[in-house]
């Protein structure tokens, strides 16, 4: 799972371009920003690989959405990227970790400027 939170979806973006032939990707992309998923070409282009699923929002994932959009056992067992800025992305671990996705499987990229 790639868990995107605003322009933190660019790298990811690249990433599955380049993996998405090999593997299931699942793409979560929230923007807490009105109008603010602006990605939305480079998605569906994505979209149309069928070992990539997309959703995008507005608003941030919560736990329920998680587990609205996931596979438990895939959440688990599978890894999950995300970028952002560093208290950002301190909140989606801490999120990731209530749904019993253990720290090994989380990588992140913690934006600092």
């Amino acid at each position: 799972m790639f868990y995107g939170l605003g322009s933190g979806l660019a790298p990811l973006l690249s990433l599955a371009e380049q993996y998405g032939n090999q593997r299931q990707i699942k793409i979560l992309w929230s923007s807490s920003k009105k109008n603010g998923l602006y990605f939305e070409k480079a998605l569906e282009k994505l979209k149309k690989n069928p070992n990539i699923t997309v959703i995008a929002k507005e608003g941030r994932f919560t736990e329920e959405s998680i587990k609205k959009n996931c596979h438990q056992k895939k959440l688990i067992k599978g890894s999950t990227l995300s970028w952002d800025q560093a208290h950002v992305i301190l909140n989606v671990e801490k999120m990731l970790r209530k749904l019993n996705v253990k720290s090994p499987h989380i990588i992140d990229e913690r934006l600092t400027m």
